[in-house]
């Protein structure tokens, strides 16, 4: 493949830039729509009610001023709740600031009230679908707070392994006696961390940081093998790589615990909706990590590859020319689009069943539920795809949707889950609680694997139940 002159390169940017930034403005501008009567009646006419003003098209904003009443959004109706607030109050009861940590209580805490909206929809057992209806009919803000109340309910360790990672995150010399970390070195040199890398691993930092994860491993005294899947390829190809190299360390006499990330979450679950792992070879995995895993599909790589659009092309042309010929298989997104559990046959499920997953989830950290961490033109991009898709999408890290990275309740998959407020890159992040870490992501990627890697071995247990 001819490689691009500095001319055209510099000639793609400006248009891109441009395109971008005329997009930006159309799509932040205010939607119109006629106010349904029922609403109408709440409301004086110069009032403010439209839908969400920069990505989804349901979902309602209340504003408050002196001569008008507040209201909080339940469901389809408006409820008045005082006629008669102080400023404070109302500016607590705007639906964007509703539950801050300043507001007073006036009728329940903002918990209550997202467990109250949670009860009255009796959510899907799928949290995709359940994402997508709390966006539909709340907005983004809502929406992803709304979700990170779901996920609590799929979470097997009922918020434990959250607990004991915020307070490992406090206190840097904490270990949990029933941790990773405080096996002893004998133990600890008959475990082997695989790190299964994800799309265009290859490209940018995340080579670096993904390789400094197995450095980390390593100077613990644990065993770690960087997994060397072919990165544009598609799950089918990269599961029997994992499965092949998985068995060639246990075979070694090693049980083994896979650290995953983004699309190498599924292309380990690819293995086994394969049956490429069987019962005997799933004794040997105490755990499975999985950092903003796709097991479901992203709804980023449905809209590349099944809808129109001017920038996608140049993209996948710039991916193939980043890529060594051996390796050019652009398979990996359409694999992106397709569910695995669509077509996941039961008895191997069954097997991942006797295997604990540690899912580490993003949600979105913006005030108006949305990331703005990613990368501008990417940040872009979700948004439009946003836009385009005939479904409303979820919270998502930018890329993903959060419900993507769980698995639906429905198959019985033991999965403990750590929350994370950041973007699909996990780094710089924080835990529900407020800690933060990982400030060092982009000058400093080795540095940020071992105080990930140190933050998770001194707190989750090795045998999870």
């Amino acid at each position: 493949m001819t490689k691009p002159s500095k001319a055209q390169l510099l000639g793609l940017f400006l248009l891109t830039s441009a395109l971008t930034h005329a997009q930006e403005q159309a799509l932040t501008q205010p939607i119109s729509h006629e106010i349904p009567e029922l609403i109408r009646s709440f409301f004086p006419e110069n009032s403010f009610y439209q839908k969400p003003q920069k990505r989804f098209s349901q979902g309602l904003f209340l504003s408050t001023n002196e001569n008008q009443k507040t209201f909080v959004l339940d469901h389809d109706d408006l409820k008045p709740i005082h006629s008669k607030l102080n400023d404070n109050q109302k500016r607590c009861l705007e639906l964007m600031n509703y539950g801050s940590a300043e507001c007073p209580k006036i009728h329940e805490t903002y918990d209550d009230f997202l467990n109250r909206l949670l009860n009255k929809h009796h959510p899907s057992s799928d949290p995709l679908i359940a994402g997508r209806i709390f966006n539909r009919l709340y907005g983004t803000k809502l929406g992803r707070d709304l979700m990170a109340q779901l996920i609590k309910t799929f979470d097997h360790s009922k918020g434990m392994l959250e607990t004991r990672l915020a307070t490992v995150s406090k206190a840097p010399r904490t270990v949990y006696e029933d941790s990773i970390y405080a096996l002893s070195a004998s133990e600890k040199a008959k475990i082997s961390f695989l790190v299964v890398p994800g799309l265009t691993y290859h490209i940018g930092a995340s080579r670096v940081y993904l390789e400094s994860l197995v450095d980390a491993f390593q100077s613990r005294g644990f065993q770690s093998v960087f997994v060397k899947t072919k990165p544009i390829a598609s799950s089918q190809v990269n599961a029997e790589i994992i499965a092949r190299t998985l068995k060639d360390e246990i075979s070694k006499g090693r049980k083994v615990i896979l650290l995953s990330a983004s699309k190498g979450s599924r292309d380990t679950i690819e293995a086994f909706r394969l049956g490429l792992i069987d019962n005997a070879t799933a004794a040997q995995i105490p755990m499975i990590l999985s950092l903003s895993g796709v097991y479901r599909k992203s709804f980023f790589a449905e809209w590349g590859q099944h809808y129109p659009n001017f920038m996608v092309p140049f993209e996948k042309k710039w991916i193939l020319w980043r890529t060594p010929e051996e390796f050019r298989d652009l398979s990996a997104f359409e694999s992106l689009t397709i569910d695995p559990f669509k077509n996941f046959p039961e008895e191997n499920i069954s097997v991942l069943r006797k295997i604990p997953f540690v899912n580490i989830v993003a949600l979105p950290e913006g005030n108006d539920g949305l990331t703005k961490k990613m990368p501008r033109l990417v940040s872009y991009q979700a948004r439009l795809a946003a836009k385009t898709l005939p479904y409303v999408v979820g919270p998502d890290d930018g890329v993903v949707e959060s419900g993507a990275a769980l698995f639906p309740a429905e198959h019985g998959i033991q999965q403990h889950v750590i929350r994370v407020l950041g973007h699909h890159m996990l780094f710089p992040g924080k835990l529900m609680s407020g800690e933060e870490f990982g400030r060092e992501a982009i000058t400093d990627p080795l540095l940020v694997a071992h105080e990930f890697i140190s933050l998770l071995t001194r707190s989750i247990p090795y045998q999870l139940k």
